[in-house]
C-alpha cells in the first residue's frame, strides 16, 4: 500500500494525519489535519470529556477505503458498458436472421446498426460527471480534504442504481426502435401492394376503350375487372390485420415495461419499509437495553448492605482457598519438578510442527498462543522463513500459495518480537481488499511486552494486496511494508484492542524487520 508523507506537528513531532469526521469539524476553515494528541486537546470539553472521539480517523484509512470503493465503482461501470455492447451484438445477430431485414439493402442495414450503436454510446454519457468524480477519488489529494471526506461518507448504492437504470434505458430504446422498424416495414409493404393493385386496375380499365370488334365480349371484360377488385379488397384487409397485430404487439411490450416499472417501484418501497422497520427495531432494542441497565443500576444502588458484606466475605474465602492451592502446587513443583514438567508437556501439547520456530520458543506458541487463545489446530507448517526464503516482499508472496489460517512472527532491529494470528487467509488480489473474520478469533501479540491485542472490528482484520506488505487493521494497527520490510509502523487501537493508549506503537518505533516466519495452521 502506498506510503504517504504527512507534516510533523511542531509541538509533538508526530505526523499530522488524524482528523474528525464530524461535519462541524471537517467543514471548518481551520486546520483539519492534526497529530492524535493535538486532535484530542482540541476536542476536550469543560467536563474533561472528549467530543466526537468515536469519529477520529487517519486520513490514510479514508483514502485507502475510498480507493477500494472507487475501484469497485469503475469495475461496475466498465461491466455495464460491456453488458450494453453485448446486448447490441445479440440484437445485431437477431436482426440478421430475419429474412425481412436481410433482404434489405446494405445501406438500410448500416443505418439501423448506426442507430442502435448510437443508443449504446450516448446513454452512458449521462454518467460522465459522476465517473469523473470517481476517478478524482483515486488520487491522493490532501489539498482537497473535504472532497475526499464527502466521497468517503457518500452512499455507493446511488451510483450502482444509476448504472442499472442506464443499462435498462439502453435496452428499452433498442427494443422500441426495432419494433418501430418492423411496423414501418409492414406499412411500406402495404403501400407498395396497394400501388401494384391500383396499376393493374388502371390497365384493366383500358379494356373498356377497346373497339366492339375486339375478341372479348363485354360481360367477360366486366368479369376481368371485378376479380382484381375483390383481390384488392382482400389484400387490404390482410394487411390491415397484420398492421393491427404489430400494433397490439407494440402495445403489449409497452404494458410489460410499465408493469416492470411498477414492480420495481414496489420492490424499492418494500425494501425501504423493511429498512425502516429494522432501524425502528434496533432503536427499540437500544432503548430497552438502556432502560434495563438503569433498572439494574437502581437495584445495585439500593441493595442491602448485607449482600455486599456477603460478597466481600465470599471473595475473601475464595482468595484463601486459592492461596492454599497455590502453596500446595508450589510444594509439588519444588519436590518433583521434572515429573510435573513431563506430565504437563505430555498432556497439553496438541499441535505438531514440521519445523520449529527460531524466533519464539515452542512452549510459548503452544501455551500462550494455541491453548491460551483456545485455537483448535493440530498441525503447523512453516511455509515462509526469511533465513531460508529471503527477507523480501517477493519471497513472502511466493510462499503464500497455500490458503488457510496463519501465524506470523517477526523480530525487529531493536529485538522486539511481535506477531499476528489471522483466521482469514492472505489472498494476493490485484486491487487489494480487507479480509473479514466473522468469528473474531484473530489477534496481534507482543512477546516482548507479554500482551495480546484481540480483534474488535471484524471488517478490517487483514488488508491483502499482491506485492504490498501485510496490513492488520484500519489504523493501521500493524503494517509491515517495504521491499525488505524496512518501512514498518504501528498504531494499535483502531481495529484491534490497545494496551495503554489508542494509537501507541507495539514495535516501539523500530521500522526494520531482521527475521520473520509464517506458519500455516490446520
Amino acid at each position: 500500500m502506498e506510503q504517504r508523507q504527512f507534516s510533523l506537528c511542531q509541538d509533538t513531532q508526530n505526523q499530522e494525519k488524524y482528523l474528525c469526521l464530524n461535519k462541524e469539524c471537517y467543514t471548518s476553515k481551520k486546520k483539519q489535519l492534526h497529530c492524535h494528541e493535538c486532535l484530542v486537546k482540541l476536542h476536550k470539553t469543560d467536563k474533561n470529556s472528549i467530543k466526537h472521539y468515536e469519529e477520529f480517523v487517519t486520513f490514510d484509512s479514508i483514502i485507502n477505503d475510498l480507493i477500494r470503493r472507487n475501484n469497485k465503482k469503475l469495475e461496475l461501470y466498465n461491466q455495464m458498458i460491456i453488458d450494453a455492447h453485448q446486448f447490441k451484438k445479440d440484437k445485431f445477430k437477431e436482426l440478421c436472421t430475419l429474412k425481412s431485414f436481410s433482404s434489405k439493402s446494405s445501406e438500410f442495414q448500416n443505418q439501423v446498426f448506426k442507430k442502435i450503436e448510437q443508443y449504446v454510446e450516448e446513454s452512458p454519457k449521462q454518467l460522465n460527471s459522476q465517473v469523473s468524480l470517481v476517478r478524482q477519488g483515486l488520487q491522493f489529494q490532501k489539498d482537497k480534504l473535504q472532497f475526499n471526506i464527502e466521497q468517503y461518507l457518500s452512499n455507493d448504492t446511488k451510483f450502482e442504481d444509476s448504472l442499472k437504470q442506464i443499462l435498462e434505458e439502453i435496452k428499452k430504446n433498442i427494443e422500441t426502435y426495432i419494433a418501430s422498424i418492423e411496423l414501418q416495414d409492414s406499412q411500406t409493404i402495404k403501400k407498395k401492394t396497394i400501388q401494384q393493385l391500383q396499376k393493374k386496375i388502371a390497365d384493366l380499365e383500358g379494356v373498356k376503350t377497346m373497339p366492339k370488334t375486339d375478341y372479348f365480349p363485354k360481360n367477360i371484360t366486366i368479369f376481368i375487372i371485378i376479380i382484381p377488385m375483390f383481390y384488392l379488397i382482400y389484400t387490404i384487409q390482410q394487411l390491415d390485420t397484420q398492421l393491427l397485430k404489430l400494433q397490439m404487439k407494440l402495445d403489449q411490450q409497452s404494458l410489460q415495461i410499465l408493469e416492470l416499472q411498477k414492480l420495481l417501484i414496489q420492490e424499492v418501497k418494500q425494501s425501504k419499509k423493511e429498512q425502516d422497520n429494522q432501524i425502528e427495531t434496533l432503536l427499540k432494542q437500544s432503548h430497552d437495553s438502556l432502560q434495563s441497565n438503569n433498572e439494574l443500576k437502581d437495584i445495585l444502588i439500593n441493595n442491602d448492605s448485607k449482600l455486599v458484606l456477603k460478597v466481600i466475605q465470599l471473595q475473601k474465602k475464595t482468595d484463601e482457598e486459592f492461596n492454599k492451592t497455590k502453596n500446595i502446587l508450589q510444594e509439588l513443583i519444588h519436590k518433583n519438578p521434572q515429573k510435573l514438567d513431563m506430565e504437563f508437556k505430555t498432556n497439553v501439547e496438541p499441535i505438531t510442527f514440521n519445523e520449529k520456530s527460531e524466533i519464539l520458543e515452542t512452549d510459548y506458541i503452544i501455551n500462550q498462543i494455541i491453548i491460551g487463545q483456545q485455537l483448535n489446530f493440530t498441525k503447523a507448517e512453516l511455509i515462509y522463513k526469511s533465513k531460508r526464503d529471503g527477507l523480501t516482499l517477493n519471497a513472502f508472496w511466493l510462499s503464500m500459495r497455500k490458503y488457510g489460517s496463519t501465524l506470523l512472527i517477526a523480530k525487529f532491529h531493536n529485538f522486539q518480537i511481535i506477531g499476528a494470528f489471522t483466521l482469514p487467509p492472505y489472498i494476493p488480489s490485484f486491487y487489494g481488499d480487507y479480509m473479514v473474520d466473522g468469528a473474531k478469533k484473530s489477534f496481534l501479540f507482543s512477546y516482548t511486552k507479554n500482551k495480546i491485542y484481540k480483534l474488535k472490528d471484524d471488517r478490517f482484520t487483514l488488508y491483502s494486496k499482491y506485492m504490498v506488505g501485510p496490513q492488520f487493521g484500519q489504523g493501521p494497527d500493524l503494517s509491515l511494508q517495504g521491499s525488505t520490510f524496512d518501512q514498518c509502523s504501528s498504531n494499535i487501537g483502531y481495529t484491534y484492542e490497545y494496551g495503554y493508549e489508542k494509537g501507541e506503537s507495539i514495535i516501539d518505533g523500530s521500522p526494520k524487520i531482521i527475521e520473520m516466519e509464517v506458519f500455516l495452521l490446520s
